[in-house]
Parts: structure tokens; C-alpha cells; sequence
């Protein structure tokens, strides 16, 4: 449910919920410490502690879906359930609100995935757009045995290679191939980027996610049609982009005075802030 969909009462308690407040003071934290990436070892540092936060949110989460379940059914609490932050543990909707505020954490965090993607990429818009033509891979969690092989083949690549390898579900719009390898810098200064979309399995057949993967990949390099529409093309219009960063900056100082802001942005679109 998006935030202007939400009763008011529903809204502020999610607002206000202890959990959302310690994750907006991580995020000033998070956007402090990207700043100050630049070469691999800071990125690969970097994404560590967000890989951490984002599974620490993924499990939470998984918890009260649990606790959930079982309370719809009528069942008991079980023994090993959450500390509820809030309210009352025998209440089904406090488990709910706690349940949205994490997914609502989760998609915070996504978010600095977003900007690590960003500046790894040298800003380059390309990689996102020809990258994000895909459906959301859903949370990211331990449980799934494809996650657990892409972090292991991130943190080879930095053992093995000095490589950083960008883990594209700690993302919003990376959503086609798995991890994003940097290599090292050549002399001439030119930097070779490798998307991989990883195999638990080596001998299952070309998937469609494979597929995909190729296109990103040609639609970079070959200027070949992007994923999703064959018509669909990378064209150089010359108009440069802007981010309306002062229509952000005051939509945040409003947030901060009366706890929600949404303000109009050029170009038929709204943006929505809260502290």
C-alpha cells in the first residue's frame, strides 16, 4: 500500500515506529560512507555492511510473516516469536504494522543500493536503464540458495581477483543478471564491466534470465535492442539530466517541520518525504 493510500492513524504510527526512525539515521550513515568510496576495497567494505542490514531486515521481516500465519489460523503464539517493539504481541495488526515498517526498511535500504549502483557505475545512466528492464526479484534472504551462491562468488571475486562485485539484489534497479564484476583499471585508465547471471546449477539449459542478460549486455556494448522490446534502442538525445535536488532538499526540511511532504516535481510527477 503506498503512503497516500494509508488511513492517517495507520500512517503515523508507521511514521513514528522505533524501527523506521533507527533506520533513517543508519541511512544518513550509509550515504556519508558512499560518499567516500573510490576504489574497490571501499566499495566491497561498503556493501558488506549493507548486505548485513539488508538480511538483518529480510529476516526480521520473515519472523513476524510467521508469527502472522500462524495467528490468522487461530493458533498460539509460538516460543520463539520476535520481541514485538510495539504494541501487543497477541495482536495480529501490530504484527502487521511492524511487518509493513520492515518492508518499508527493506526498501529503504534498496534505495542505497540504488546510489552504490549509481556512483560504481561511473553515473552512467545506461547500466540502469539497459539493467532494471525486469520484474523485482522480492526480498533478499539466506533461505534462497541462489543468494547464498552470489555471495560467495562476490566475495571470491575480492579474495581471488581484487574485484568488487556488485550484488544486484541489494538493489531497486539492477534486476537483470545476478552480480556486476568492476576489473581493475588498465593503464590507459579504461575499466572492463562484467555482468554475470550466476548457475546453482551448471548443467540446467539456457534460461530466459540468461537471455535477458545477453541483451542487457549487447544493448551496452553493441547497441543492440534492449530487454523487453525489440524495437527498443539506447539513443543519444544531447538534452542533459536533471535531478531537481532542491525541490528534494525543501521537501525534506518540510517533512522534518510536519512529518510528511509531497510537493510536485516538473514533469508530472510527486515526490513524498518524511523524516
Amino acid at each position: 500500500m503506498m503512503l497516500t493510500d494509508m488511513p492517517p492513524d495507520r500512517l503515523d504510527a508507521l511514521v513514528k515506529h522505533p524501527f523506521h526512525r533507527e533506520t533513517g539515521e543508519r541511512l544518513v550513515s550509509f550515504i556519508s560512507d558512499l560518499r567516500q568510496c573510490h576504489g574497490p576495497e571501499d566499495f566491497v567494505a561498503f556493501q558488506e555492511r549493507l548486505l548485513v542490514a539488508t538480511l538483518a531486515a529480510s529476516e526480521a521481516r520473515a519472523q513476524r510473516s510467521r508469527v502472522i500465519k500462524r495467528l490468522r489460523r487461530g493458533a498460539r503464539l509460538p516460543a520463539d516469536a520476535p520481541e514485538l517493539a510495539v504494541g501487543d504481541p497477541y495482536d495480529i495488526e501490530d504484527w502487521r504494522l511492524e511487518s509493513d515498517v520492515l518492508e518499508r526498511v527493506g526498501r529503504q535500504l534498496r534505495s542505497i543500493g540504488d546510489a552504490m549502483a549509481w556512483r560504481a557505475f561511473g553515473y552512467d545512466r545506461r547500466y540502469i536503464l539497459a539493467l532494471r528492464r525486469n520484474e523485482s526479484p522480492g526480498p533478499m534472504t539466506l533461505s534462497k540458495e541462489g543468494t547464498v551462491h552470489e555471495i560467495q562468488f562476490a566475495q571470491e571475486q575480492w579474495s581471488e581477483h581484487r574485484r568488487f562485485a556488485m550484488l544486484h539484489d541489494l538493489t531497486n534497479c539492477l534486476r537483470i543478471g545476478d552480480v556486476t564484476v568492476f576489473d581493475n583499471p588498465r593503464e590507459d585508465g579504461e575499466q572492463e564491466i562484467l555482468l554475470h547471471e550466476l548457475k546453482t546449477n551448471p548443467r540446467r539449459r539456457e534460461s530466459a534470465q540468461l537471455i535477458r542478460t545477453r541483451m542487457a549486455a549487447d544493448a551496452l556494448h553493441t547497441n543492440g535492442p534492449l530487454s523487453g522490446h525489440e524495437k527498443a534502442h539506447f539513443f543519444a538525445t544531447g538534452v542533459p539530466y536533471k535531478a531537481h535536488l532542491d525541490t528534494l532538499r525543501d521537501a525534506f526540511a518540510f517533512a522534518h517541520q510536519d512529518g510528511l511532504k509531497t510537493m510536485r516535481v516538473p514533469g508530472q510527477r510527486g515526490l513524498g518525504a518524511s523524516p
